[in-house]
């Protein structure tokens, strides 16, 4: 009785972010960025290695051997509640040993959506597709309108996480009965999407409009919560790299990709090394755009061709402009320097220096250049329109 009460108050307690993978002893962050998801995954990858020595305490691997020696403890005493079960199983999951999870599950009948969740999990990762699928669809028969320790919004995310994990156990299923193929494609989870864009062919962060209606809002957030559950399966984490691309996160798609190309998958999965060079030559773009050098000199090119934004003469306004614009220019440099030293440390003549006469002088006489070319413009365009005289 006593470890029913603290499994259902752990169960209150446990973060809401496992679900095709029930585990109450599990802790993890509410919300976890794009920019740290390959990394994420990475570290729930490791829980299912298995290196000489001892795992670091603090790490993912050692914290699930932790809560399996507890568990294992609680069953060998007899007070082993029927959350206690599902969470040995996850556990087990975790360790990638999914034949042990089968084992412990099945000794028990019960309906519980916990249970039918990890089942699934467990016969699709020794790979019974076809009873995955039948227990996957009693997951959902079995879904709960109402959950402790769940928000509604919540309620609905995981439900459509199942839905998408449905999808994905039809759809190997269903590669099991055609013809053998020699490369994979990206597994259908939402219906007819392909990651094109708008000229028809891949491109780094973007999506042509037609598939844009095709991905869910959540569909970054379903992709990232699949992978969460099953963080070594190549397919999935392929697939978050390549939705990670559409969102944006360039360097975090490139290293997927590249690590999936080291791993040997070139010649698995559709397309991967094509993709993988377009990132690789949108990444080189998108860390010179983040230097600070180059940043400030493509802002004030653009202030430069912009038109003025600010009331003034037709002259004196456009070269007060202008000259404005260089000053940033010759600023750029030294955006990245570092802040000047606290008092009492040396550094070189220079490094502490943000302008000197040299620079000064060369913005101005930059100024006075366009200036002269602004004047010269002027004079010119009113000599065109000027009217001749009349006698």
């Amino acid at each position: 009785m006593r470890s029913a009460i603290l499994s259902l108050a752990l169960l209150g307690m446990a973060s809401p972010a496992w679900a095709g993978v029930y585990n109450l002893t599990e802790r993890h962050p509410e919300t976890v960025g794009y920019g740290a998801a390959r990394s994420y995954i990475l570290d729930l990858r490791s829980a299912a290695e298995s290196p000489p020595g001892l795992p670091l305490p603090e790490s993912f691997r050692a914290q699930v051997l932790r809560h399996t020696n507890d568990l294992e403890l609680e069953r060998d005493r007899g007070v082993f509640s029927h959350l206690d079960r599902i969470s040995l199983s996850a556990c087990y999951l975790r360790l990638g040993r999914a034949g042990d999870a089968l084992k412990l599950l099945l000794e028990e009948d019960n309906a519980h959506f916990m249970h039918q969740a990890n089942l699934a999990s467990a016969y699709f990762l020794t790979g019974d597709l076809q009873m995955a699928v039948r227990t996957q669809e009693r997951v959902l028969a079995a879904w709960p309108t109402v959950w402790a320790g769940w928000t509604e919004d919540q309620r609905s995310f995981y439900r459509e996480c199942e839905i998408a994990l449905l999808r994905l156990f039809q759809h190997r299923l269903e590669e099991t009965r055609g013809p053998k193929v020699n490369k994979f494609p990206i597994d259908p989870i939402f219906p007819r999407l392909r990651y094109i864009g708008p000229d028809g062919t891949y491109v780094a962060g973007d999506l042509s409009v037609a598939m844009r209606d095709r991905l869910p809002s959540n569909g970054g957030a379903i992709v990232f919560q699949l992978c969460k559950w099953y963080p070594g399966d190549m397919r999935l984490y392929w697939q978050l790299g390549e939705i990670l691309n559409v969102l944006g996160q360039i360097e975090q798609a490139f290293e997927i990709l590249d690590e999936l190309v080291g791993n040997g998958r070139s010649g698995v999965f559709l397309d991967l090394p094509a993709h993988r060079l377009v990132l690789r030559d949108a990444r080189k773009a998108y860390r010179e755009i983040q230097d600070p050098k180059n940043r400030g000199m493509l802002l004030s090119s653009l202030m430069l061709l912009s038109p003025r934004p600010t009331p003034g003469t037709p002259v004196i306004g456009e070269v007060a402009y202008a000259a404005a614009s260089c000053a940033a220019i010759s600023a750029v440099p030294y955006w990245s320097k570092m802040p000047p030293p606290v008092v009492g440390t040396t550094v070189p003549a220079d490094e502490g220096r943000v302008f000197d006469w040299r620079h000064l002088l060369g913005t101005f006489a930059f100024g006075f250049l366009i200036a002269a070319l602004l004047g010269w413009q002027v004079q010119v365009s009113a000599g065109k329109h000027r009217k001749p005289a009349t006698s």
